[in-house]
């Protein structure tokens, strides 16, 4: 043991007693000081029993002088921050029960309330029970898709019957099965989203087909007001038909029917889908427990490392403590033990 020598009173000497620290270990707490004269006297009561209690009470009374303030107050700040961890445990439990029990998927009308709400989410929505924005937003994408289909049908009455060629004198449902075929393609290219089987590359997809549905309908305009001057311009029928024009007019024509009725198609799908059973769409209920979630286990780990790091001092508090019963101890048996006393203690 080390010993270390204090002043006292004039004429008078005394010794502390202290457990060995490493010189080359940092050391949080220093070990706590034994006054000598102390655990001496207690030693020459001739009671073994009584000398420990007493060396344990002033151990213990030396322990409190030095950490006992520092002890109580990491004890009041671990119960105030084990109270945080637990509420912060308990939330976090509850969102992981509730995202557990939230599919990925769920059917498409569930998210409407299903047709007479929440308990009948397997029937199909009617029309006459859609959101009115959804009633309206159907309305003009059919009509829009009936318009597109009649003016496909002009279009080639105007270019290829009423050109006089014999085989639509001879087959009067030519013009309009050829009248079909743009509407029928955005049918088509409509469903081709299911070789798709990443929701991701499906969505891109429509963006990409409805995109390029937008660029060929602005390409379209220049080419038509290139052939077809208006009422503002001059129309020569004498004039030579510039062939890469029409030839360019009929190409954008037909590519732009196709693509915007396939947008169309789309967005009346979309429309269908919301109250259709059959369909499964994401969990509109997981992104806000996912976020929810992400913030309280942020919060929970702060706490947790909080937590330990105050139980951390507390231990190495309370072992100061040990220490000193344990250093209290071994001066007591080396002072009873010793046989002729040899005025070390």
């Amino acid at each position: 043991m080390k010993h270390q020598k204090t002043e006292g009173h004039t004429n008078a000497v005394s010794y502390t007693v202290q457990a060995p620290r490493s010189d080359d270990t940092p050391q949080t707490h220093r070990s706590v000081p034994l006054d000598r004269g102390i655990v001496t006297a207690a030693t020459e009561i001739n009671d073994a029993d009584a000398t420990r209690g007493l060396v344990a009470r002033y151990t213990t009374a030396q322990s409190d002088l030095l950490y006992g303030a520092e002890l109580a107050q990491a004890e009041a700040e671990e119960a105030a921050v084990q109270k945080q961890y637990d509420v912060a445990e308990a939330a976090l439990d509850e969102t992981d029960k509730n995202l557990a029990d939230e599919p990925l998927e769920i059917p498409a009308t569930k998210s409407n309330g299903g047709n007479s709400g929440p308990g009948e989410t397997d029937k199909e929505k009617p029309f006459s029970k859609w959101q009115t924005r959804d009633q309206i937003s159907g309305l003009l994408t059919t009509t829009a898709i009936a318009g597109l289909l009649g003016a496909s049908y002009a279009g080639i009455q105007a270019t290829l019957a009423d050109a006089g060629l014999p085989i639509f004198e001879e087959q009067k449902h030519l013009p309009f099965m050829l009248s079909v075929l743009a509407p029928a393609a955005g049918i088509m290219i409509k469903q081709a989203t299911g070789v798709f089987s990443d929701p991701a590359s499906k969505d891109r997809y429509r963006k990409v087909v409805t995109g390029i549905g937008i660029v060929a309908f602005f390409i379209w305009i220049p080419l038509f007001a290139s052939l077809f001057e208006g009422l503002s311009g001059i129309f020569d029928p004498f004039k030579e038909t510039n062939h890469f024009v029409a030839w360019g007019f009929n190409v954008g024509h037909i590519v732009a029917e196709a693509l915007i009725s396939a947008a169309l198609f789309f967005q009346l799908d979309a429309l269908m889908a919301k109250y259709a059973p059959s369909d499964m769409i994401p969990n509109e209920a997981r992104p806000p427990l996912i976020r929810a979630r992400e913030s309280q286990v942020q919060t929970f780990e702060a706490l947790a490392l909080r937590l330990g790091a105050i139980k951390g001092r507390i231990r190495t508090l309370k072992a100061t403590y040990a220490e000193a019963d344990v250093v209290g101890d071994i001066a007591i048996l080396q002072r009873m033990n010793r046989k002729p006393d040899d005025g070390l203690l």
